[in-house]
């Protein structure tokens, strides 16, 4: 008879550890780092954050705007030119990742959405971030 209210008080019990360890995380990036650890790679601990990149918008101009920026030849940046790198839209600042976490392939094939729920779950509002599968 008294077997409901032990499923009950377990269940209740589980859920009440659950949201406790929630709540001794947070959005920082050595705690977001042990949740996603803890969850999803608890051996080996594989798991890992790094800020975004971000880079100044570079723009280049014909010569007939008479403006500074130019694109040189392979053979022009041997004498001396200096190299410039040429980025899309999502790695300008302002638009990029805030940071960048780096997840297993194969935890990503298994539990991708798992991952993106967590990671949703303790980020700050408004913060950016992309994976890359290791």
């Amino acid at each position: 008879m008294i077997s409901p209210l032990v499923n009950l008080h377990y269940n209740w019990r589980q859920y009440r550890l659950a949201n406790i360890y929630k709540l001794e995380h947070s959005w920082q990036v050595c705690s977001m780092r042990g949740a996603l650890n803890d969850r999803f790679d608890a051996e080996q601990r594989r798991i890992f954050i790094n800020d975004g990149d971000v880079h100044a918008a570079f723009y280049i101009y014909t010569e007939g705007e008479d403006r500074p920026n130019y694109i040189y030849t392979e053979t022009e940046i041997g004498l001396g030119a200096n190299k410039t790198w040429l980025y899309n839209e999502n790695e300008l600042v302002g638009s990029a990742a805030d940071f960048t976490v780096y997840v297993p392939l194969e935890i990503m094939n298994l539990q991708q959405y798992e991952v993106i729920g967590l990671i949703d779950f303790y980020k700050l509002a408004g913060k950016n971030y992309k994976i890359i599968t290791i």
